[in-house]
C-alpha cells in the first residue's frame, strides 16, 4: 500500500459531518508522510457533488476514514468518487464486513473493476 501512496500526486480525503476537527491535522500527517509529493486536500461529503471537480483529478480519495460511521454509501456518491479519480486510481474506505458483498456490487456497477479488502487486524495508514 505504500507505494500506491508514494506514486500519488493528489489525495482527495472525503469526511463526514461528525468527523471531530482534532483528528484531522494527525490523519493529514500520516498521509502526508506517506505521500511525500500528493497535494491532499480535505471536502466534506455534503459538499462533494456541489464542488464541480474536474474529471480525473485524483489518484487517490479516501472516504470516511476518520470517523467511519458505516453510513451507506449511494449509487450517486461512488459515481462521483469513479468520475474524480484518475484512471486505475484508488477509492480507500472502510466497509463494515457483514455490507461488504452489496457494497462490491454497488463498487462494479458504477465502473470500479477490482477490489482488496484488507482484513480486520490491518491497517494501510
Amino acid at each position: 500500500m505504500n507505494e500506491i501512496f508514494a506514486q500519488a500526486k493528489s489525495i482527495l480525503v472525503v469526511g463526514v459531518d461528525d468527523v471531530d476537527p482534532e483528528n484531522l491535522l494527525p490523519f493529514r500527517e500520516i498521509i502526508q508522510t506517506k505521500a511525500q509529493q500528493a497535494h491532499i486536500t480535505f471536502e466534506n461529503v455534503q459538499m462533494l457533488i456541489e464542488s464541480r471537480r474536474a474529471t480525473s483529478s485524483f489518484d487517490i480519495i479516501l472516504f470516511d476514514l476518520i470517523s467511519k460511521t458505516d453510513e451507506p454509501t449511494s449509487i450517486d456518491l461512488l459515481n462521483e468518487f469513479f468520475r474524480l479519480l484518475h484512471p486505475n486510481g484508488y477509492l480507500i474506505t472502510h466497509i463494515e464486513h457483514t455490507k461488504q458483498t452489496q457494497a462490491i456490487d454497488h463498487f462494479k456497477m458504477c465502473g470500479f473493476s477490482s477490489y482488496n479488502p484488507l482484513d480486520s487486524n490491518s491497517s494501510f495508514l
